[in-house]
């Protein structure tokens, strides 16, 4: 029986390895895991995230277009703290391309976007 338990303890530990957007924690002796949230937009926008205080994770820019840009504020509108501002280049590279923040927020997550991007936020 323990050769049994060891071996699925294994076999969920490797599993575990693969899943990169889990966190592992352990309860009373057993692992428990928290996983990202996430949210895919695409086109020109303004948009709440999280209205609350949390964890940005990342930004997965799925297609890169020229000239598209990504604000990412802590808060719930433009006027949130800027954490972070990026501009596709003239000559846009592979895609998808991520970029891991894991950034806390305080009061939100809001994401004002130009251009015809198409992207995904983590977070939790």
């Amino acid at each position: 029986m323990n050769r049994l338990l060891r071996s699925l303890g294994v076999a969920v530990a490797l599993w575990a390895g693969v899943c990169a957007s889990a966190q592992a924690q352990s309860v009373s002796g057993l692992l428990t895991y928290s996983y990202n949230s996430y949210l895919h937009q695409s086109g020109a926008n303004s948009t709440v995230v999280k209205s609350s205080a949390g964890l940005l994770r990342a930004l997965v820019i799925n297609i890169q277009v020229a000239g598209c840009t990504f604000n990412i504020y802590d808060g719930v509108s433009a006027g949130g703290v800027l954490l972070a501002s990026i501009t596709v280049g003239a000559s846009p590279g592979p895609t998808p391309v991520a970029v891991t923040y894991d950034a806390a927020t305080v009061n939100g997550i809001f994401i004002v976007t130009t251009g015809t991007c198409d992207y995904t936020v983590l977070y939790r």
